[in-house]
């Protein structure tokens, strides 16, 4: 039987596979000169998987963990559960791990509640991450951020019925403004992560400003920022 799952918005396709020891040629090289060794295989790797038809017979990789099984209404930490039944069901590991860093609505589902630490847990990922990778799989990391106000942080979504979330990205990219300030606590917050991953040799596929795509509902959505500001923001 041919088991697939459907992938994540950032790969078309990810199957199980032993990570791949040489590196890209020089004209397909991340532009990150200082990306890890690893880094640059997993690269080269997924070039060469993008550059033919491998999906056949291969489970692939499914969205983040952390909706499927999660520990009660607007908890969406990561979690192995899905993973584990997709074993059980159809006797296959799938070759991806996706968790989403920075979830967008948990923070306000009570009062007095931290949106950097109690909100960005996703430490705990480190353990399933590093076993993860040291048996031949990959690991994704994906992110939504809250939207940096001069004053506070507000939710990351303002669609579907709720008033739009505007922010001044200006004020966000610009050093010693209060809302550039903000921005990078969310940064290093994330950076702490990072680091532990690169101190383990592991590489991750990062995906930060989930679904930034899909319209103006997000607050660094590129319908609502413009794309030059995207660009910017995103970099």
């Amino acid at each position: 039987m041919k088991n697939r799952i459907v992938a994540s918005a950032l790969l078309s396709f990810i199957c199980l596979a032993a990570h791949p020891g040489k590196a890209a040629p020089a004209e397909n090289r991340p532009d990150n000169e200082h990306i890890i060794p690893q880094g640059a295989a997993l690269y080269a790797y997924l070039l060469d998987l993008s550059l033919h038809e491998g999906t056949e017979g291969q489970l692939i990789a499914g969205q983040w963990l952390g909706a499927s099984f999660r520990r009660g209404v607007g908890d969406y930490r990561f979690n192995m559960g899905e993973v584990a039944e997709i074993r059980r069901r159809t006797g296959q590991w799938i070759g991806m791990i996706d968790g989403w860093i920075c979830p967008g609505e948990f923070g306000y589902k009570r009062e007095g509640v931290d949106p950097i630490n109690d909100c960005m847990y996703y430490d705990d990922m480190l353990t399933d991450y590093t076993l993860w990778w040291k048996n031949g799989g990959i690991v994704h990391a994906a992110a939504s951020f809250f939207a940096p106000f001069a004053d506070r942080f507000d939710k990351r979504y303002g669609g579907a019925g709720n008033p739009p979330i505007i922010t001044d990205i200006d004020k966000i990219l610009t050093p010693g403004a209060a809302e550039f300030d903000r921005w990078r606590l969310l940064c290093d917050r994330m950076a702490v992560f990072f680091h532990a991953l690169e101190q383990r040799g592991i590489p991750v596929i990062f995906r930060p400003f989930t679904e930034a795509y899909l319209g103006t509902g997000f607050w660094y959505g590129y319908k609502r920022i413009g794309a030059g500001r995207f660009v910017r923001l995103y970099r």
